[in-house]
């Protein structure tokens, strides 16, 4: 079993966060599969391979699970994960929060190298990873990792490509009993989830989707490598402060259609299994690969509530529309991150998607603060920006660094 973090938080305050209301109090995949009951044939995800339903999803979670902790991963372990933006991620996430795991996932685009240090700081025993994407053997680079890493036991392909010698077939995980499947009910308060930070105190722009990416046709290749710093988040921490801050967005209260334009392995894109799906019971929109054009025919067809991204990658994506095309369906909510978010793109961006463009920020720091739909300022020019102040009933918590992850920070 992973060494748990260390909570640096007195137990009474967090317990009181559950017992106001702030926190739901109950584990993730408790959440996914209330929501699952009371709908269902809602649509959990949409990505390249169509529609998934709440209860199809359920049941391959079910089966990833048994498969799991028939290689012995249980409650507090940490689990690695590296996988593209589809449904294969989401099962991940809710099968490692159904076992009491932790999950460590981490973008395509990082190597070996990075991955290293991740999931030796963090004490990982497994790793999921894709055989291959975009000519890449994840896997096979993560399969070399097996003999250098103490704790690192399995590495589970999945996907399509060639299984590496000694690692486990993702399908084969798949084809497990799920009626033999037993949730463990973890401590809602225990860590469910630990984030990669990639920017801040290492290299302001080596966050994924920041400045230095602005989601152009052409692909940039693999970001640089850094250490990065490691944010634990409890089951709470996810479907209270996270889930509060998606909330917030949503003053109707239905089921959001959230379009990703962020990596769900990202600090950015972490709240897209548990808010999305476990707190508020929505539809997980996923693109593959980000491109402008992908991302705009997303937006026309599936008709998103919400849109999750970097002031870049809307700038792009206002860049490639044509005037003679006809006007995007309006959105609820632009919500952006990983960049500052200035006056001139946010007018425009409110114009093209019909919806105000909100500023998320330090969704990496255990700090997960949305500026609010309803509250706009004039900037220097005059046109509409939406301001306002930090959320603070958020539970996250952080790493100041170290050999594994100890959460050490509340916002």
């Amino acid at each position: 079993m992973t060494v748990p973090p260390r909570d640096l938080l007195p137990a009474g305050l967090r317990r009181s966060w559950a017992a106001d209301g702030t926190c739901p109090d109950l584990d993730l995949y408790s959440l996914f599969r209330a929501r699952q009951i009371a709908d269902p044939h809602h649509t959990a995800v949409l990505d390249a391979k169509g529609k998934l339903c709440y209860t199809a999803l359920d049941r391959k979670v079910r089966c990833l699970a048994v498969g799991l902790r028939g290689l012995g991963v249980g409650p507090g372990d940490v689990v690695g994960v590296q996988l593209p933006d589809n449904r294969n991620a989401v099962v991940a996430d809710l099968a490692l929060a159904a076992l009491g795991a932790v999950a460590l996932p981490f973008p395509v685009d990082r190597g070996v190298p990075g991955a290293e240090s991740l999931l030796r700081r963090s004490g990982a025993v497994a790793v999921i990873a894709s055989a291959e994407h975009r000519d890449v053997r994840h896997a096979a680079g993560l399969q070399n990792l097996v003999r250098s890493l103490p704790a690192l036991r399995h590495v589970v392909a999945a996907g399509p490509g060639e299984v590496p010698e000694g690692a486990v077939a993702w399908s084969g995980l798949l084809r497990s009993d799920p009626e033999a499947f037993v949730p463990a009910r973890p401590d809602p308060d225990g860590a469910a989830r630990i984030l990669a930070s990639y920017g801040s105190e290492t290299d302001p722009g080596a966050e994924y989707g920041s400045e230095t990416d602005p989601g152009s046709e052409s692909d940039p290749g693999p970001a640089p490598e850094y250490e990065p710093r490691m944010v634990a988040y409890s089951h709470n921490a996810l479907a209270g402060g996270r889930g509060d801050s998606l909330a917030s967005l949503v003053p109707d209260r239905t089921p959001p259609r959230c379009l990703l334009l962020v990596p769900l392995a990202s600090a950015f894109g972490a709240g897209g299994t548990p808010v999305v799906l476990a707190r508020h019971g929505g539809t997980l929109v996923l693109l593959d690969r980000f491109t402008p054009s992908t991302a705009l025919a997303a937006v026309r067809e599936h008709r998103p509530t919400h849109v999750l991204g970097t002031p870049a990658s809307i700038r792009a994506m206002l860049e490639h529309l044509d005037p003679a095309d006809e006007r995007l369906p309006a959105a609820t909510a632009l919500v952006l991150g990983g960049a500052p978010l200035d006056a001139a793109t946010a007018t425009a961006a409110a114009e093209a998607f019909g919806c105000p463009a909100v500023r998320l920020y330090d969704s990496a720091d255990g700090v997960d603060c949305p500026t609010g739909v309803a509250r706009t300022v004039p900037s220097a020019d005059g046109a509409a920006v939406v301001a306002g102040l930090p959320d603070p009933r958020v539970a996250g918590l952080r790493d100041t660094g170290g050999d594994r992850a100890e959460p050490a920070r509340v916002g």
